[in-house]
């Protein structure tokens, strides 16, 4: 056998089947550590699709993008953990979280919905997303605040540096294409300071990514 053929095994190998029709279908054959490496882009859901999350009693439709980045991460916001919300307004994000059971830090300039203002999971700070730092580690970071690209990619790899969390969603937001470039810099600097790093334009988003994922 030539030096340059590896040998294929279940164990040194990973293969997805995809039929669309009883005759025709798709196969595709990803050797190690590739499936590993490339687990970021390889999607277990047909086509990448997710379907967007439902749920009329949360206070926009913008929970869902946290649904779909747990589903995508494989891990998601759980009983007990602490989470901190930077531009939490109107609450969609910290929602989800409260409703998991988790104690949730909202940050913002204005109040969230007032039912989640009463939570005993819920403590509001009225401050700067871009300056707060929580009194110790969290378990994880969420923010979905309306902000310059810049802002939102400087304030990631931030918290990431001086590993502020464990586990972190944000979203960065555009105006038009000509920002696009400035993901370079996430996709430079965030990874190797993470244990799992994605960088993805979910299927609930508009003209924005999520950058998820967990630190080393």
């Amino acid at each position: 056998m030539s030096d340059d053929i590896v040998p294929f095994t279940p164990q040194s190998s990973l293969v997805q089947c995809f039929l669309n029709s009883p005759e025709t279908g798709w196969l595709s054959v990803s050797i190690a550590p590739q499936p590993f490496e490339l687990r970021g882009i390889i999607s277990p859901y047909v086509r990448g699709f997710i379907p967007w999350a439902e749920d009329k009693s949360a206070p926009s439709r913008a929970f869902a993008k946290v649904i779909e980045s747990e589903l995508r991460l494989g891990r998601q916001i759980e009983a007990g953990q602490t989470v901190v919300d930077l531009g939490a307004s109107p609450g969609s994000w910290s929602y989800v979280a409260v409703k998991r059971g988790a104690h949730v830090i909202a940050i913002d300039r204005s109040e969230l919905r007032e039912d989640l203002m009463r939570s005993p999971r819920l403590s509001f700070e009225t401050a700067d997303a871009f300056k707060y730092k929580p009194p110790q580690t969290v378990d994880w970071l969420i923010c979905d605040v309306i902000a310059a690209p810049q802002r939102s990619i400087d304030l990631l790899l931030e918290w990431l540096r001086e590993r502020r969390m464990r586990h972190f969603i944000v979203t960065i937001k555009f105006k038009g294409a000509d920002e696009y470039p400035l993901l370079e810099q996430l996709k430079q600097h965030a990874p190797p300071l993470c244990a799992d790093f994605r960088l993805t334009r979910l299927c609930a988003n508009k003209n924005e990514v999520c950058a998820f994922g967990s630190i080393l």
